[in-house]
C-alpha cells in the first residue's frame, strides 16, 4: 500500500488490531508518534520572506 492510498478507515483497522494485542495507552502513543511521521515530512512552503 502506497502512502498515498490509505484511508482513515484503514487507519481505524490498524489500531484496532494493536488494541487486541496491547494497552490502549500504548496504541495511543503509537498513533501520536505516526501523526508525529505525517507532521514532520509536511512539505514547508518557501517564501522569499522566510530568509
Amino acid at each position: 500500500m502506497e502512502l498515498r492510498e490509505i484511508r482513515p478507515i484503514d487507519i481505524q483497522k490498524w489500531q484496532n488490531n494493536l488494541l487486541s494485542k496491547y494497552k490502549n495507552s500504548y496504541v495511543r502513543n503509537m498513533y501520536g508518534i505516526f501523526q508525529m511521521s505525517f507532521t514532520a515530512t509536511k512539505p514547508v512552503p518557501f517564501t522569499a520572506d522566510s530568509g
